[in-house]
């Protein structure tokens, strides 16, 4: 059932129209949409709901007078309730969970005592533009786990709780406290949320945690000699980074180890033991808590961590030990990130360096066990690694030879990236994983030869924005910028007047599929080595103002299936249908005028 109501109807008649609509008592679904009136209906009052006992999914949207929520703690079939957009509830108190009364029989109950949403699987709350405050039931009723008989359970079944959009919340530590069954966790644009890292430690059966524009947020972990800060909760406006590193599974917490300080004074509760996060994560999105962070938090003995996403820490300079944790000398070796699969880094506007854990802890590519020591790994797992507007950062390759399971790479608008190999490095590291490469706007990078000559299984390259890239070692060596013979997807901006050209680049490609050439403002007909592309199957010219026609000497591409034109007014009128070059396309090929597409839209839907 939904209900939705004209803006010219009167206030009054709303309400009336809604408090009439008595649902039937099977019904399953409800919506209710843009709402005016001041409260909601009566028949939704807990001692009177008809639906109480057969309602599933509650979605409330817009109700933007009501100042506060209904009943719904005790309707025992609940299993999903998304609330948005009510800007007048300032508080979410005890009136929301309903009063459980032992005398007269009313409450849920099970074998855990009395619980309210006993089913509640998913809650969303979204744009609560005044509330404040999160209030458990009447004091006295809900009690910590473990305790004797008659105890109450807070949403014993909830698995994923949406927060979003709340600019006056101040805390969720009085919630958090009790959601241990909690997987999936995502809190966005609460600028005055601080601290409630002590809970997070609670969320043992954490595994996808998201925070994103929540710029008072402190994840400070609390001391960890005890558990008597549990119920203790310190509301800072002060930013400080998370410290997390492994050390007791069994307990499914975090605890930090001491590290050397660089290049600034760590504060001192980086060098006590904390317990912060659940090793039970497998996702973390850490965006905007982090604007005065100097270290990146030791993330690196995560036992199920497979995606990590950093934005927006614009005071880390170095990526250095601390973000691996650990210690030296582990009998066996350590594995760093063992089961990180994404790794996104980006908007850190001053970070300059990546550098490996402490040294002597990693071996060289294919150097045996390095003296005797232990061998290390690090990220044996990783599939993607995507770096976006690190402006500063100057080197990549003390990570890059370690990536041997590296599927993905896409960095974008690093200025001061030069190359990808530093001097000396030598040669002796390879991703022969690597399948796609994805490289943009990185005005001072020069060459891309380590990786062109040592990913073997290359297939998708995009290059965009490069002024300075060429692909030669020595200048004039033709060798050295030739693209992987296997080659099935190429993009390529020409902005770079140190590349080579078309007829250069393409003759090769026999296993090239689909083409995408843009931005190359002198071009004014493709070359007759095109025709040696017998399995392009898709070509698109954008931004070529000057090309009049696709080929001098006849178009002869058997597989095209589709062309794609933008921006190249001489050439559209030409190959359009009717137009005098139509008939010279095969009549297996579809012609497409494009409008301005998406950045990056053909890369990942062709």
């Amino acid at each position: 059932m939904r209900l939705w109501v004209q803006e010219y109807v009167r206030n009054d008649v709303e309400c009336q129209v809604l408090e009439g609509l008595f649902p039937p008592p099977n019904l399953k679904v409800l919506k209710i949409r843009n709402n005016r009136g001041a409260r909601f209906p009566s028949w939704m009052e807990e001692h009177r709901c008809s639906i109480s006992s057969s309602l599933v999914e509650l979605r409330l949207f817009s109700c933007c007078k009501w100042e506060c929520l209904p009943t719904l703690g005790q309707f025992p079939s609940l299993k999903e309730l998304t609330i948005t957009e009510a800007h007048s509830v300032k508080k979410i108190g005890p009136e929301f969970y309903g009063e459980i009364d032992n005398m007269h029989g009313r409450g849920i109950i099970n074998n855990k005592g009395y619980s309210y949403f006993p089913r509640l699987e998913v809650l969303n709350l979204e744009e609560l533009s005044l509330w404040e405050e999160w209030e458990m039931p009447a004091a006295g009723e809900i009690h910590s786990s473990g305790g004797g008989g008659g105890r109450h359970v807070l949403f014993p079944s909830l698995k994923k709780l949406y927060i979003n959009s709340c600019p006056k919340l101040l805390t969720l530590s009085p919630v958090l406290r009790h959601l241990t069954n909690l997987k999936e966790f995502t809190v966005r644009e609460c600028p005055k949320l601080a601290s409630f890292s002590a809970m997070l430690r609670r969320l043992t059966a954490l595994e996808r945690l998201e925070i994103r524009g929540c710029d008072e947020l402190v994840l400070d972990g609390g001391a960890a000699e005890d558990d008597a800060e549990d119920d203790q909760e310190t509301i800072s406006s002060v930013q400080q980074p998370v410290v997390v590193d492994s050390q007791v599974e069994e307990e499914h917490m975090i605890n930090d180890v001491e590290r050397e300080t660089v290049a600034a004074q760590l504060p001192s509760w980086m060098m006590k033991r904390h317990r912060l996060l659940p090793s039970t994560l497998v996702r973390l999105e850490l965006d905007g808590c982090c604007l005065n962070w100097e270290y990146l938090p030791t993330l690196g003995q995560f036992p199920s961590l497979r995606y990590l996403e950093i934005k927006k820490a614009d005071h880390v300079r170095k990526i250095g030990s601390e973000f691996y944790g650990g210690e030296a000398d582990v009998v066996g070796g350590r594995v760093y990130f063992p089961r990180l699969e994404y790794l996104i880094l980006e908007e850190m506007s001053v970070w300059e360096e990546w550098d490996v854990p402490a040294a002597g802890e990693m071996d060289g590519v294919g150097g045996g066990t390095g003296g005797g020591r232990h061998r290390h790994g690090l990220f044996p797992s990783l599939r993607r690694l995507y770096i976006y507007s690190c402006p500063k950062l100057t080197s990549l390759s003390p990570v890059l030879r370690h990536l041997t399971k590296l599927e993905k790479i896409l960095i974008c608008g690093c200025d001061e990236l030069a190359s990808l190999e530093e001097e000396g490095d030598g040669c002796g590291w390879v991703l022969p994983s690597l399948r796609t490469l994805c490289i943009k706007e990185c005005p001072k990078l020069a060459s891309l030869t380590p990786i062109l000559s040592r990913s073997t299984n290359l297939n998708r390259i995009e290059i965009k924005e490069c002024a300075e890239l060429a692909w030669s070692e020595e200048g004039n060596d033709e060798r050295g910028w030739m693209l992987p013979s296997g080659l099935e997807k190429l993009s390529i901006d020409d902005n770079s007047p140190k590349l080579p050209s078309l007829s250069q680049m393409l003759p090769h490609l026999t296993a090239l599929r689909v083409l995408r050439i843009c931005g190359f403002r002198n071009l004014q007909c493709l070359p007759l080595s095109m025709h040696n592309l017998h399995s392009l199957v898709s070509l698109s010219i954008e931004d070529c103002p000057a090309i009049e026609c696709l080929s001098d000497g006849g178009f002869r591409l058997p597989s095209l299936r589709k062309l794609w034109i933008k921006g190249c007014p001489l050439l559209e009128g030409r190959y359009q249908e009717g137009g005098p070059d139509a008939l010279n396309i095969p009549t297996t090929a579809k012609v497409l005028i494009l409008p301005p597409l998406p950045e990056g839209w053909w890369f990942y839907n062709i």
